[in-house]
């Protein structure tokens, strides 16, 4: 594991996320699925690969949100099926 400290400093306060996106687009949603396959570098047996878990998902991205966070220092990409979006509330200071 790598992980940057000076990013992670000033992810700690307020105002750290620049954008943030939701998108039902199927393309992005199946091009993000599609991209995880070729990182896993898994091989399975003749059959098995319709039962797997990215493939059930690839065939009905219809059922999910991808959402995008835009951080110091990098983008996190949330592909989600059940959520629930509650209202912000403001940080105590001091």
């Amino acid at each position: 594991m790598i992980a940057d400290f000076d990013v992670l400093k000033d992810n700690a306060g307020s105002g750290n996320t620049e954008w943030i996106d939701a998108s039902c687009d199927s393309e992005k949603i199946t091009t993000l699925l599609e991209s995880q396959i070729d990182r896993l570098n898994i091989e399975y047996d003749d059959g098995a690969w319709t039962k797997h878990p990215t493939k059930v998902k690839i065939s009905d991205p219809k059922q999910f949100v991808l959402f995008r966070f835009k951080f110091f220092g990098g983008i996190a990409e949330v592909l989600a099926r059940n959520f629930k979006i509650n209202r912000p509330r403001k940080l105590k200071t001091g």
